[in-house]
């Protein structure tokens, strides 16, 4: 009467339930390699300005030392 269908070993219902947990673990992984990304990005954006000031007061304190 009541017919089951069996995908690996599992129901319908928890072969859905683990594919869907697969999927959201991939989801969450991809969104946390670009947030890395960018964290990355602005760093090296902070550290070229960092570069950038340095040389401008440089400059600035050789013209009040002088």
């Amino acid at each position: 009467m009541n017919e089951r269908t069996i995908i690996a070993g599992m129901t319908l219902s928890q072969a859905i339930s683990l594919a869907g947990l697969i999927i959201a673990f991939i989801t969450i992984w991809i969104h946390l390699e670009v947030r890395i990304a960018e964290v990355n990005v602005e760093i090296i954006n902070i550290k070229q300005d960092l570069i950038s000031h340095k040389s401008g007061n440089r400059k600035d304190l050789e013209l009040l030392r002088d």
